[in-house]
């Protein structure tokens, strides 16, 4: 009686793809012998030593098995189907040309040793589905023409997807459920890959994880990963939908400098660690609902284009939003920045404060139509003090417009004939007395309607006793301005040092 592997594939049930089916009417050590291939590695028997005892001869043996089987099935445009395999050490796929096969499936594999798939190209669908990696894990380089499966994959060793020859990229879907990444140093390295659709990792994250760098042209789902060290996202590219909802964060998530083109959520998140969005970019919407952002949360030069979404009641009472930079000022933004200048004004963060006070009335302008008398308004009180949260703006406005009725009070005092005849002195004297001048107004605002108002330069009192009405309607004018540019300062200047 010839024994019968019998070996049951833990997804299709089905047989030993090695040997026929076996016999129910096999009994004792005859049904428990299986073949070479599905051999557990620590089981022996009368064929000689368990696996994980072979030499390097016996592996080579094996492996040399391995490959013809895999080139038979693609000669023969089958399915290559390794599922259940027990592989006794380190095999290279190296030389293998997966171009033309039609699917790979390692279903429930075992990995003894290291395993290299680095620059291979799968030209097929692949299923690693339940596989065990027990050492270092290589696929550097490789290129996934087809889907890619490695749910409920255990990588003890560390696996490695970064650049090779070439980036790794996965041209199809990518699946990582339930999958456990483990490695003494690094767990997962996925630095410069490529993922041209979707790619979904319900994935647990022993040690340090690595996605430097990476491309995602298609959603992005990181929901419910536990990322137990630290996680780098820096300088990645995310150009559809990225979602990091209901992570687990107990060491760093960083993402300085990464790129968010479509909407990022970062929902119900449970961080015993840090998170770290220096420099991040997000082009759309980003919402933090329902997430605890402790001590150390950095938001430094990153910049919302979207409307930014923050449960207010669990951002810890140091984060900085002052750093940040919002620049979307949409009419449906205009709660989500009155929510934040609540939360500024119940910690005394009167900088902020006024930041997300004018934030909030730029999209609150948004509702009025450009010839509406509230729009032109705000508008004006924006472009000129930023809500009364600019400093600067009213200084600079200040000196333009003082030099401007500056210009002007010359141009009309030397076109009246009276005022140049009494004048005495080189362009610096009349520069300096038009100076002084024009400070009057701003000192003595309205007083040059009064007949009793007698101004310090000789050529002005002639100007306005010989048909000087323009020159009051400009004075007037000048005092309006200059006061509501100081009113605006002393604003800013009371937002900025107010005790906190």
């Amino acid at each position: 009686m010839i024994p019968v592997c019998p070996y049951k594939n833990p997804i299709t049930d089905e047989g030993c793809q090695f040997t026929p089916e076996p016999d129910p009417a096999l009994r004792g050590e005859w049904a428990t012998i299986y073949c070479e291939f599905h051999r557990p590695l620590g089981l022996g028997d009368f064929r000689g030593p368990p696996k994980r005892e072979w030499s390097e001869d016996m592996v080579d043996g094996f492996n040399n098995k391995i490959f013809n089987f895999i080139n038979e099935k693609i000669q023969d445009g089958e399915r290559i189907d390794l599922s259940g395999v027990e592989f006794p050490g380190y095999i290279s796929f190296n030389s293998i040309d997966f171009r033309h096969a039609k699917s790979l499936n390692i279903i429930g594999g075992n990995f003894f040793g290291d395993i290299d798939f680095s620059n291979v190209y799968f030209g097929c669908d692949v299923d690693f589905q339940k596989s065990y990696f027990r050492e270092y894990s290589n696929f550097r380089g490789a290129q996934f023409l087809g889907n890619a499966c490695f749910d409920s994959v255990n990588f003890l060793g560390g696996v490695d997807f970064s650049k090779g020859n070439k980036a790794t990229i996965f041209h199809k879907t990518a699946t990582f459920f339930s999958t456990n990444f483990y490695g003494e140093r690094v767990s997962a390295n996925f630095s410069d890959s490529v993922f041209l659709e979707t790619v979904t990792f319900r994935a647990q994250f022993h040690n340090v994880s690595s996605f430097i760098r990476i491309t995602v042209k298609s959603d992005a789902d990181f929901c419910e990963c536990v990322f137990a060290k630290d996680s780098f996202f820096c300088e990645s590219e995310f150009n559809a939908c990225a979602d990091f909802s209901r992570i687990n964060i107990y060491g760093t998530l960083d993402l300085n400098s990464a790129r968010f083109y479509g909407s990022a959520e970062f929902l119900s998140i449970d961080c015993c660690g840090l998170m770290n969005f220096e420099n991040v970019i997000f082009f759309n919407k980003v919402d933090f609902y329902n997430t605890k952002m402790i001590r150390g949360t950095n938001f430094k030069n990153t910049t919302f284009f979207g409307i930014p979404l923050f449960s207010i009641e669990k951002i810890h009472e140091t984060i900085d939003f002052g750093v940040a930079i919002f620049k979307y000022v949409g009419a449906d933004a205009t709660l989500a920045y009155t929510r934040l200048r609540h939360l500024m004004a119940e910690r005394r963060y009167h900088p902020q404060e006024a930041m997300f006070f004018a934030l909030e009335k730029r999209c609150e302008r948004k509702k009025y139509r450009w010839y509406q008398f509230n729009f032109w308004i705000s508008a004006l009180y924006d472009w000129t003090s930023a809500y009364g949260s600019s400093m600067g703006r009213p200084v600079i406005w200040f000196i333009l417009l003082f030099v401007l009725f500056m210009g002007i009070y010359g141009l009309l005092i030397t076109s009246n004939e009276a005022a140049v005849g009494v004048f005495h002195g080189d362009f610096l004297d009349f520069l300096a007395n038009l100076a002084g001048f024009t400070v009057e107004q701003i000192t003595r605002p309205f007083a040059i309607w009064s007949g009793k108002y007698q101004p310090l330069m000789e050529a002005a009192r002639v100007a306005l006793e010989n048909d000087g009405f323009l020159i009051r309607v400009v004075s007037s004018f000048q005092s309006v301005v200059s006061l509501l540019l100081l009113f605006s300062l002393g604003v800013a200047v009371r937002w900025r040092f107010r005790r906190a």
